[in-house]
């Protein structure tokens, strides 16, 4: 069962400041890309996001 969109991941890994790790699965992806560092097959989808004043925007689809 996936996260329902109110609940909040307690636990993330962030590598650096572009990658980061899935807490379940362990796959690391590119956060500019979507891309997984593993198998350059897979790419999720990407979003422009804004923090502003610890609020966070997600706008459409690239």
């Amino acid at each position: 069962m996936g996260l329902r969109p109110t609940e909040r991941v307690e636990k993330e890994y962030v590598d650096d400041e572009s990658i980061i790790s899935c807490p379940w699965h362990g796959w690391s992806y590119d956060l500019e890309s979507g891309g997984q560092l593993a198998d350059d097959d897979i790419v999720l989808p990407t979003y422009d996001v804004v923090v502003d004043d610890g609020i966070v925007y997600v706008a459409g689809r690239k």
